[in-house]
């Protein structure tokens, strides 16, 4: 049986094989941050607005730590003596989510395409979250309403996809038919990244690491 549509699309079975995957990394995060067993992974299921604020929420922590852990590494290292290392460690906690973002592509923990993942993310999670009244629209809908003039496509493109080249074949909304689909997998690979630098190997599961060699971090193949 084919996992593909005729044009190139996956199927719904595609889909779930990706998504079995993906399975030990969501588990990886949620024992990293100590929740409840799918508290992450249900995030696929949960309708628009709840799934991009546990997204939000689950992201903000995670390139927290991994900046805090890539710190302290440095500032521990023999060659390194500066005695303001944790104050400098708690000044990195502390800083707003766009800060984070410039320092994580400068110390090289995420790259652009996961840098624009997660600004279009927090885009929409501000939308949702400074009038309660939209809570009840769409992704769509929501990008359309803070994008007004390009019609949300650009926020959508940085959604869904990490390759250039494909955000460039995205000309209509109607192409993004797997949006939610392709968003949570875009998320689950950022995870994998973020805890990559939380805690290298071997503490990782194997298909985090599989994950991570495949390109999770790196432009898809067009």
């Amino acid at each position: 049986m084919t996992n593909q549509n005729p044009d190139g699309s996956p199927t719904p079975d595609g889909l779930e094989e990706f998504f079995r995957a993906i399975e030990p990394t969501v588990s990886d995060a949620e024992d990293y941050l100590r929740v409840a067993r799918g508290t992450i992974a249900d995030i696929r299921r949960d309708g628009d607005f709840l799934a991009v604020v546990k997204m939000h929420a689950t992201i903000e922590p995670l390139l927290g730590d991994a900046l805090e852990q890539s710190v302290t590494r440095a500032l521990k290292h023999p060659k390194v003596n500066f005695p303001g290392g944790d104050a400098l460690a708690d000044f990195v906690a502390g800083a707003n989510l766009e800060s984070k973002i410039r320092l994580a592509l400068k110390s090289e923990i995420i790259s652009d395409d996961n840098a624009g993942f997660i600004r279009a993310l927090a885009r929409i999670r501000n939308y949702y979250a400074h009038d309660v009244s939209n809570m009840q629209k769409n992704i769509y809908d929501a990008a359309s309403d803070v994008d007004k003039q390009g019609n949300g496509l650009s926020i959508l493109r940085d959604l869904m996809s990490y390759s250039t080249g494909t955000k460039r074949k995205i000309t209509s909304r109607l192409a993004l038919v797997y949006l939610k689909p392709f968003m949570f997998l875009r998320f689950a690979s950022l995870l994998a990244n973020l805890l990559h630098g939380i805690r290298p190997p071997p503490a990782l599961s194997h298909v985090m690491g599989g994950l991570l060699a495949d390109g999770g971090d790196s432009e898809a193949s067009d």
